[in-house]
């Protein structure tokens, strides 16, 4: 639907004020506190009686002075939010308000005599301030967008970007019994009411409700975007939603050889795909990700490792286009093995349900839904969380299943799954310095054949192993997070000794260091490390090798160090041999724990390091494949990895370069229908394809410093990024490709996407940097458009200071 002018309204768009007082006029069930509004050119003429009006008019009450610019709410253009308004004056203090009134008129670019000013009553009381968009602003996707604040009391917190935001996005055609939140009802009937007046025009609409319950209509404008929006957009949307429906509801039944009634759908639990290949992952990037990884190397991982083996079963499904772990999936991966069925169910179902009621737990499952591994706190914990679950006897059982698993993964002997998978992903590492990794032929068919190979050794000497490390890691966070809250060892212990061993990417700061010294050549810095991509799975992401700006502004001697090994005192090491004893892990003593979180902290960096080599190296040949048929690395970015392998079965050059630049084509239009619909981090039924709540994470913070600093967002595909020396880093996923930013003196780290256990939380925390890993959607595009940001990781706390124009 395209929106016009000429469309039959009850009122006529003018100004801010101009508008607001044609609603005035018309019968509302809600309020419009009382305002006035003047021009330029009258308060120029006539300020002192203006005052004295206004004085007369609103007293005993504050007034807010808004902007009311002439460029502010034009077709095309909006200034929403880039002028002053000014909240709490007292009418009767006539140079205070006369100094707002001239603060918001100089706010404004040009000095147009019908630029006008809106004096306003303020609403006291306020329970809930927002505003409401009655589509999404970026593309005009039919949903009502609420983004408000119910903890501040203030009217300015949405709209001046601070305060604690909420953000509720509602399709359109949405079903009245979705919804359990009266607050969120009147607001969609704020937003249907003054949609009947301005005649379906897409609006932005500012309001307020007090403790009463009353609603305000603090102003209306339109959405000026409209313009840029494709006209089929909302019959797009409408005809996926009711396919999505029907594919959550048939992945969320019952699966033979899976506990658990239903399931719960996450873009961060798990292996994190919203991390590694982005909410909306390219087809190329999901199709790598499906075929090293979620396909059946993570469940064969895992059994190996003495888990629950479950039968073959996709981690990763797409939904609408965005990419999710299948939680039960996940979930019914981490019982150990030998669990009794009925167990096994009432488990599955219950850390389900907790997740499901604590959405903001959806990046630390392995922490603070599952019970993984048996841990320190494990009988205080688990009675707290699911006391009722198990009766004592399963209970009992669960434990000693726990308690069996734990031990045999501390096992540290060459039989031990911990050293196999380093022994295997050593082997990779040493096949790939043999030379395997170079293309040695242009021939289409032998390309694919090659990519085919590096594939497969990746996944047998690469990603199985390393799967296995990497949950060696969670389970070496997990014992150490609770010898903490059991009093064996402080927090600030821990740190210390994280930050006393080198990860590989340690060693790649101070190789990156050499270089800009001039000790290292950068050639034989590259044969190490050019591999290496912020985007691990993008063929759009430029690799080390390639970027121009690698070595440029680089220090980090200050912070990269080499520190003196770690050394448990007596009492901790007594302390902790005691906690061992207690939970029945005869397997291994305190320093041989910390031997072995050393070991499965630094192993997962490797592993990783090694086998993204081999992702690297295909990802390079495909380019060179592409090339045969004139696809850029854009176009390949939207074919799947068994597109390109299978082409070796056609003859016809110009027959397959038609074929796949038809697939090159489609994809192109699913990618942007993915972008129109809205879904949420978790969707937990159908419920959450119709109302979306943008849920606020609680970053993870890495060490317990405060910091203030200016800030600067990268991106996978940023070059000659400038200096970053003592700037805050936004990023949006925490992939070991953006370790060259410790090589510039960066101040600190945020980023969008990342767990507890993510590669930047172990390097920030090897570093001493602090930082704030996954702190969702909401915040980070908060953070990205300020000027500064405070970082407090002591008191848990992000705050924004002072954003960007426009």
């Amino acid at each position: 639907m395209i929106y016009n002018d000429s469309q039959i309204r009850k009122i006529k768009f003018g100004s801010k004020a101009e508008t607001l007082a044609q609603i005035n006029n018309l019968s509302l069930s809600c309020t419009i506190p009382p305002f006035t509004f003047f021009s330029r050119k009258d308060w120029r003429i006539q300020s002192a009686s203006l005052l004295e009006k206004i004085s007369k008019s609103f007293q005993p009450y504050l007034v807010a002075v808004r902007s009311s610019a002439a460029c502010e709410d034009g077709i095309g253009l909006s200034n929403a939010g880039a002028f002053e308004s000014i909240l709490n004056i007292n009418p009767d203090n006539t140079k205070e308000l006369r100094e707002a009134i001239e603060k918001v008129f100089a706010s404004y670019p040009e000095k147009d005599e019908a630029d006008q000013v809106l004096v306003q009553q303020m609403v006291t009381g306020i329970a809930v301030s927002g505003v409401i968009l009655t589509r999404f602003v970026d593309d005009g996707s039919p949903y009502y967008v609420l983004n408000y604040d119910d903890e501040t009391g203030r009217t300015d917190s949405i709209t001046g970007g601070t305060g604690v935001h909420k953000t509720v996005m509602v399709y359109r055609k949405y079903k009245e019994e979705y919804f359990d939140s009266p607050r969120v009802r009147k607001m969609l009937a704020l937003a249907q009411e003054i949609e009947e007046i301005c005649g379906w025009v897409p609006l932005d609409i500012e309001f307020a409700i007090d403790h009463d319950g009353s609603v305000y209509l603090l102003h209306v404008r339109r959405i000026s975007t409209v313009g840029g929006w494709h006209p089929d957009t909302e019959h797009r949307v409408s005809r996926v939603i009711p396919q999505v429906e029907r594919f959550i509801e048939h992945l969320s039944a019952r699966r033979k050889g899976l506990f658990g009634a239903s399931s719960i759908f996450g873009n961060m639990p798990d292996w994190n795909p919203a991390e590694l290949i982005g909410p909306i992952p390219s087809p190329l990037a999901a199709s790598l990700f499906r075929k090293l990884i979620s396909s059946n190397a993570w469940s064969v991982a895992r059994a190996q490792m003495g888990y629950h083996k479950i039968p073959r079963t996709e981690l990763m499904v797409l939904i609408g286009g965005r990419a999710y772990i299948d939680v039960r999936a996940s979930f019914n991966s981490f019982l150990p093995k030998g669990i009794p069925e009925e167990i096994g169910e009432k488990l599955i179902n219950a850390w389900l349900a907790r997740l499901s009621a604590n959405p903001s737990l959806h990046d630390k499952v392995e922490f603070e839904v599952a019970h993984t591994v048996l841990d320190f706190t494990f009988d205080t914990v688990f009675a707290e969380r699911y006391g009722d679950v198990l009766t004592p006897e399963e209970t009992c059982i669960f434990k000693a299943c726990l308690q069996e698993f734990t031990n045999n993964v501390l096992d540290m002997s060459a039989a031990g799954n911990l050293p196999m998978a380093l022994f295997r992903i050593d082997s990779l590492a040493e096949n790939q310095s043999n030379g395997v990794l170079a293309i040695k032929t242009e021939s289409p068919v032998a390309l694919a054949a090659f990519i085919a190979d590096l594939l497969e050794d990746c996944i047998q000497y690469g990603t199985i192993p390393f799967t296995i490390i990497a949950r060696h890691g969670f389970i070496a966070e997990t014992l150490l997070r609770s010898a903490i809250q059991r009093g064996a060892i402080t927090r600030e212990r821990v740190a210390e000794f994280k930050s006393s061993f080198n990860t590989i990417m340690g060693e790649l700061a101070h190789d990156t260091q050499a270089v800009c010294e001039g000790r290292l050549d950068e050639a034989v810095f590259h044969e190490r490390y050019g591999h290496l991509r912020p985007g691990t799975f993008d063929i759009m992401s430029p690799c080390y090798r390639d970027r121009p700006d690698l070595f440029d502004n680089c220090n980090i001697a200050d912070r990269a160090d080499h520190q003196d090994p770690f050394t448990l005192t007596d009492e901790e090491e007594q302390a902790i041999n005691t906690l061992l004893q207690e939970a029945g892990l005869d397997s291994i003593d305190a320093k041989g724990l910390f031997a072995y979180a050393q070991v499965a902290i630094c192993g997962r960096e490797y592993g990783k390091f090694v086998f993204s080599r081999n992702l690297s190296a295909a990802l390079e040949a495909i380019a060179s494949w592409g090339e045969f048929y004139t696809l850029g690395r854009e176009d390949l970015s939207y074919l799947t990895i068994d597109d390109i392998i299978n082409s070796c079965y056609t003859s016809t050059r110009d027959e397959m370069t038609s074929v796949l630049m038809q697939k090159v084509d489609q994809a192109r239009i699913g990618q942007s229908f993915a972008k129109l619909l809205k879904l949420s981090y978790l969707i937990r039924g159908v419920r959450d394809i119709h109302v979306v709540p943008i849920h606020r994470s609680d970053p993870n913070f890495i060490t317990q410093k405060k910091i203030e600093r200016p800030c600067k967002f990268l991106d996978a595909t940023t070059l000659n990024s400038g200096s970053l020396k003592d700037y805050i880093i936004c990023i949006d996923n925490a992939d070991p490709g953006f370790d060259w930013i410790f090589s510039k003196s960066i101040a600190g780290l945020i980023t969008k996407y990342g767990g507890a256990n993510s590669h930047m939380a172990i390097r920030c925390a090897e570093l001493q940097l602090p930082a704030a890993i996954g702190c969702g959607e909401d915040l980070f595009e908060r953070l990205r458009n300020c000027r500064k940001i405070v970082l407090n990781c002591e008191s848990r706390v992000i705050r924004p200071l002072g954003y960007y124009e426009g």
